[in-house]
């Protein structure tokens, strides 16, 4: 790597590592001691979620949208990769998520309250759905089959939209009333997702004319 690369991925490094043991200190230690408070919403835990999913689920609408209109053209490792990132970055919102629950065991009772009009249960569904596709893509089923691929690009997109629409529904209805609430901040969750996902499409893609 060059000197430049070196340095980018020293900043990375040391900026992941520094937000990794802040997350872990607020974890352990709580609020009192973070002097963070619920006037966020939901918390630190919930906003580290919501950014990694719309990460996930931007690359996924990107990675779909290059398969239907490149097709087959597009090299297949590059959106295999793209699609392992896109796993982890939902995996690991998830994650924080049951985080937040307290107890991961109540993410079945969001299942079994059958309240599936509710954006959480919605939400959560959604992004089960979008990890087993990106598992589906990264094993490499249906990779010889041009139609199967676009199936599964028109599959994901419609999942993936979904996905941002419930982002949407979870949060805004907590905003209050006033100078804070805003009446285009789905458009604005739906734009940041997929720019998200086209700066990580663009950087495993340098070098590639495609």
């Amino acid at each position: 790597m060059s000197t430049l690369d070196w340095i980018i991925f020293i900043v990375a490094a040391v900026v992941f590592v520094i937000t990794g043991l802040s997350i872990l200190y607020n974890m352990i230690k709580g609020h009192h001691k973070t002097r963070l408070t619920d006037k966020f919403v939901w918390g630190l835990n919930i906003q580290i979620f919501y950014a990694l999913s719309s990460f996930g689920t931007g690359l996924m609408v990107v990675m779909s949208a290059i398969i239907l209109i490149v097709g087959n053209e597009f090299p297949f490792k590059i959106l295999q990769a793209g699609n392992s990132i896109a796993l982890a970055c939902i995996l690991a919102g998830v994650i924080q998520m049951g985080i937040d629950l307290g107890k991961p065991a109540r993410a079945i009772k969001v299942l079994l309250g059958g309240k599936f009009n509710s954006p959480l249960t919605i939400d959560f569904i959604a992004l089960t759905v979008l990890m087993i596709l990106s598992i589906i893509f990264i094993v490499g089923m249906g990779a010889a089959s041009l139609a199967a691929m676009k199936v599964w690009a028109y599959l994901t997109i419609l999942i993936s939209v979904l996905c941002m629409s419930t982002h949407t529904l979870l949060v805004a209805s907590r905003f209050e009333s006033g100078f804070r609430s805003n009446s285009f901040f789905s458009a604005e969750t739906l734009v940041c997702s997929i720019w998200s996902g086209m700066a990580i499409m663009i950087l495993l893609s340098s070098g590639n004319p495609l």
